[in-house]
């Protein structure tokens, strides 16, 4: 399934740094795994994710690796 989160640091890349940076998020805006995902602030590969940066997507799958990688996405 999915990640369950209250505080969790987040790998965000930025693209046009070619940079990593470890920030935290807040919520779950949009998966596409799952409607009620949202709700429960459920975190799976390919959600959209809100961070102190901007949204960003996530790129891996958390429950298999325990952390998550997200890309930052252009406002």
């Amino acid at each position: 399934m999915g990640i369950r989160f209250i505080k969790f640091p987040t790998n965000l890349y930025i693209v046009c740094n070619n940079a990593y940076k470890c920030i935290y998020f807040t919520n779950v805006v949009e998966n596409s795994a799952n409607r009620h995902f949202v709700r429960m602030n459920v975190v799976t590969k390919g959600a959209v994710i809100e961070t102190e940066d901007g949204l960003a997507k996530v790129t891996n799958r958390p429950s298999r690796t325990g952390i998550v990688n997200a890309i930052l996405l252009k406002k």
